[in-house]
């Protein structure tokens, strides 16, 4: 699920903080195409898990996201330093660091046309809006 506050780049190219999200907005995803929202959910999370990738950039999820890796899915309490995670356009990224922190945490989701609940960020199924 993707953290409140976290920024995620709508189809016109601007970044929007993700309860700002609503039906009927279109979304970037990382090879740039565009997805229609059909509905968002929300929820909270227990634990957050902050990942830093060799190749830049942070990722911070909930404790049981799940990214492909080499082993197959992986929910992030479970991943390691060193390991490399699989990105959409099937790139290879390495986690330089990962902690986690026991805390409550305001969480979204999105239904999008034609697929399931997109769940992933930070390049992985969104393009999201590092800073």
């Amino acid at each position: 699920m993707f953290l409140e506050g976290m920024k995620i780049m709508l189809g016109d190219k601007t970044c929007v903080k993700v309860e700002e999200v609503v039906c009927g907005d279109i979304l970037m995803t990382e090879n740039f195409a565009q997805v229609k929202v059909i509905a968002v959910i929300d929820g909270q999370e227990d634990a957050v898990t902050y990942i830093k990738l060799q190749s830049g950039g942070n990722i911070v999820v909930s404790a049981d996201q799940k990214f492909l890796t080499a082993k197959g899915l992986v929910e992030a309490k479970d991943l390691l330093v060193g390991e490399k995670l699989i990105s959409t356009n099937l790139a290879e990224k390495v986690i330089e660091t990962i902690r986690i922190q026991d805390n409550k945490k305001k969480v979204y989701g999105f239904y999008l046309e034609g697929k399931d609940l997109l769940v992933n960020v930070n390049g992985f199924w969104l393009n999201s809006c590092i800073e």
